[in-house]
């Protein structure tokens, strides 16, 4: 998982690498909010803005135009670290247990 910077902020990409017969591949895929939210008990949109990141599509946080636009990413505050962390166990370690 990747962080890239954004004027004074921080986004990741919200999305699930596939595991490709015993090993996992280069390719990620892109979810809708509701099969990403399927490991939360909570709406993803309300715990991460308790948390202090905003949810929504590259274009809206980051106004990326290319093909991948529609993906949902985080946008915080640079240098935070909580957001990321959970991120990271919602589309990585969750999907796995």
């Amino acid at each position: 998982m990747s962080i890239e910077n954004y004027k004074e902020k921080q986004y990741c990409r919200l999305w699930q690498e596939v595991k490709k017969d015993e090993d996992w591949s280069r390719t990620k895929k892109s979810l809708p909010l509701s099969e990403l939210g399927k490991y939360s008990k909570n709406p993803l949109r309300q715990s991460f803005l308790e948390l202090g990141a905003k949810l929504g599509t590259l274009e809206e946080l980051v106004s990326e135009t290319n093909q991948n636009r529609k993906q949902y990413a985080l946008l915080f505050p640079a240098q935070e670290v909580k957001i990321p962390l959970c991120a990271y166990l919602l589309t990585r370690i969750s999907p796995l247990i």
